[in-house]
């Protein structure tokens, strides 16, 4: 999402000058320190609101949107709110857009405790009852919120994720050696995303390559990037048990500027999620020249298009057979290689905010 959020807010504010950005932030949970990007931007004004947190605290959740919000929306005249996720005022003359990203808590709600469903939940209901539109970024997404909320098809706007600018192949012989020997990478590995909860299906992952270990395929590493520190602690038991002590790494932090090196060093990227709403990763491995494996279900093939090799991700030797597969056969690898750096090249943020400001343009009007 913070992807999202600085491709979009970047480019609305380079590219439409004329307007004026207000971006809302509670002054404890430190996100306006994320944003150092825009902090030059002299049409971008950062809105610290001072509401007292203690975390998971909901109800300063509810303080901050409920009241202080649309009082400062009412004071400054805001035209348009657009809520870069569910969060939006409950009531104010501004007009509200909000994007939703995916409905990941209904989707799979054995992930997820009834707090967080009812939480979100509701948090959903009143966004979709405020907004005068809304963007989804996948058809997959825009079909969960008419099955699971009712809305008439033509409140939504399907708009995709770009992909940033940093990404693509490298081939510099002294910028490779340089992240391989930052990360410890003097090895032919297979590239995964790190992650401690299911949603993500590394245990999954984790288990093809105990299979491919036992077909023989013990020269090849996997490596988990990115997620959260200590995962090694989180699926360490998992990996001892399958005797893949040394064969399993795991990486972070990673510097923004060493991940298009890190897709380019990795032999495949796998990513047999149990549900995305868009899947950005897919296209960022694309674009490095990566030959991808993904899941079969919900935004992936939206998003892969037929330039990836799709698999079921609750079937393991499924997943395993795709990744034998594409191992063995260079010229398949090759292929992939290039159907990927074609499927991303169609995807791009200029586009997707060119789509977003029409849909401020139309919300403004009803």
């Amino acid at each position: 999402m913070m992807v999202y959020n600085k491709n979009l807010l970047t480019r609305l504010s380079q590219d439409y000058p004329l307007n004026e950005y207000h971006l809302f932030f509670n002054s404890l949970t430190k996100d306006y320190k994320k944003i150092g990007f825009l902090d030059e931007q002299e049409n971008v004004k950062k809105i610290v609101m001072r509401i007292p947190t203690t975390g998971f605290d909901r109800v300063d959740t509810d303080l901050f949107f409920s009241r202080s919000l649309p009082l400062y929306l009412r004071k400054r005249k805001i035209d348009l709110f657009h809520g870069l996720q569910y969060f939006v005022p409950p009531e104010g003359r501004a007009k509200v857009v909000t994007t939703f990203h995916d409905l990941f808590a209904l989707i799979l709600p054995e992930l997820h405790s009834s707090r967080i469903i009812d939480f979100r939940r509701h948090w959903y209901k009143l966004a979709i009852e405020r907004s005068k539109l809304i963007i989804s970024v996948s058809q997959s997404t825009k079909n969960n919120l008419m099955k699971y909320f009712n809305i008439a098809e033509d409140k939504i706007r399907v708009i995709h994720h770009g992909i940033a600018d940093n990404f693509g192949r490298v081939t510099d012989q002294g910028r490779l050696a340089e992240v391989k020997s930052k990360y410890n990478l003097h090895y032919p590995f297979i590239l995964a995303l790190g992650g401690r909860y299911g949603r993500k299906n590394n245990a999954q992952l984790i288990r093809a390559h105990s299979l491919l270990v036992q077909k023989g395929v013990s020269d090849i590493k996997l490596v988990f990037f990115g997620g959260a520190p200590g995962l090694i602690d989180v699926w360490g038991r998992l990996i001892n048990s399958l005797g893949l002590d040394g064969k399993v790494h795991f990486i972070y932090p990673i510097a923004d500027d060493d991940l298009p090196t890190l897709y380019s060093l990795a032999q495949l990227f796998v990513y047999p999620s149990l549900y995305e709403g868009f899947g950005i990763p897919i296209l960022e491995a694309m674009k490095c020249g990566t030959p991808v494996i993904t899941s079969n279900v919900s935004s992936m093939p939206e998003v892969a298009g037929d330039a990836a090799l799709l698999i079921n991700p609750t079937d393991v030797n499924d997943l395993t057979s795709a990744i034998l597969k594409m191992l063995n056969d260079s010229e398949l690898r090759q292929a992939y290689r290039e159907k990927g750096l074609r499927r991303a090249a169609q995807f791009g943020w200029d586009k997707a905010v060119k789509e977003t400001v029409r849909v401020y343009e139309e919300a403004l009007q009803i």
